[in-house]
């Protein structure tokens, strides 16, 4: 029977390891860089004291998704549908994502259940000719928040969180239970020094925000953008974009977006009108309770049950899924 079990650093010096991956073989110094590298954590698939294949993944805490960055098949099949759902029972997360740098990889993972869930965009600095400006616009990065007026203030949460409620309504995944915090994190970053924020009025009324933040050296990245419903299709989107544009040059040749795969006004507001550059396209499965259950045995004790599938064919030959900057687990608003 299948079963999935964390490796740990300290598994480097056990036979167990010594006698699935050997000691100096290719397969045991890349396993080996995975476990001394705190960043990542390592589920082993095994049948007895055979090791199958192994996952290498990511999470934040309080998400529900495992990022998956890189598997290892030892047995062709070892991360169908059951060992998969097999990795997300052990490690209890609801959501399991991985990047799809190929078509052909994206069409395996599709085979195994996988959906797509999330678009990453670019596009170059310069994409404006120059900095788009417009009396309507105001940059209220630093100190300039502080100088708004609470009823300013209480009109950018509620526009950020409504613009977050909206990307739910496309999210495979239960980012419903994050809404507060998400948006409370958009505001608190428009005081840092790493990020620039412009808002859209209209006469009074702020109808529209833009946030666009240096995540790593190098790195820019469009981290939310929405206008009011009743200001939309007027270009002030595009325009609000623009005025961020400045900021990026400063620190980058190129910007980058995410946006949920079903989002269809942003991805042809990127896609179609700004013709900005698919860069990575993500996956999500979603946990299903019907390959894996517990029966009550003799003694007191739960048996795990797996409704097995025949395994899909994959490739054996390992690979990296994802290019380091996107480690960050960017996600706009």
């Amino acid at each position: 029977m299948k079963t999935v079990a964390k490796l740990f650093r300290s598994s480097i010096r056990s036979a167990e390891f010594q006698n699935n991956v050997g000691t100096d073989t290719v397969r045991a110094r890349r396993l080996k860089e995975f476990l001394k590298d705190e960043t990542y954590s390592v589920y082993v698939v095994r049948n007895k004291e055979t090791w199958e294949g192994y996952l290498v993944a990511t999470y934040r805490h309080g998400d529900p998704t495992l990022t998956c960055h890189y598997f290892e098949e030892f047995v062709p099949g070892a991360f169908d549908k059951v060992g998969l759902a097999l990795v997300l029972d052990h490690t209890g997360f609801e959501y399991m994502s991985c990047p799809a740098p190929t078509g052909d990889v994206e069409q395996k993972l599709v085979e195994k259940g996988f959906v797509l869930s999330d678009i990453v965009w670019a596009c170059h600095s310069k994409l404006f000719d120059k900095v788009i400006t417009a009396s309507e616009i105001k940059i209220i990065s630093g100190d300039a928040y502080a100088e708004l007026s609470k009823d300013d203030k209480d009109v950018i949460l509620n526009l950020v969180s409504g613009a977050i409620c909206e990307e739910l309504g496309y999210d495979i995944r239960g980012y419903y239970t994050h809404i507060g915090p998400l948006a409370e994190t958009v505001i608190a970053r428009i005081q840092h020094a790493n990020v620039e924020t412009a808002i859209w009025r209209d006469g009074r009324d702020i109808v529209g925000i833009a946030q666009m933040r240096l995540v790593a050296p190098g790195v820019v990245e469009l981290s939310g953008l929405t206008v009011a419903p009743t200001h939309r299709k007027r270009g002030i989107g595009r325009r609000l974009m623009g005025a961020l544009f400045d900021f990026a040059q400063r620190h980058s040749d190129q910007v980058y977006i995410e946006t949920a795969a079903d989002n269809n006004p942003a991805n042809h507001l990127y896609g179609n009108i700004l013709r900005c550059k698919q860069v990575l396209r993500t996956l999500t499965l979603k946990r299903d309770p019907e390959l894996i259950s517990w029966k009550r045995v003799k003694g007191n004790r739960a048996d795990r049950v797996l409704k097995e599938e025949p395994s899909l064919p994959v490739e054996t030959n390992p690979r990296p899924t994802i290019n380091d900057m996107f480690q960050s687990g960017m996600r706009g608003c």
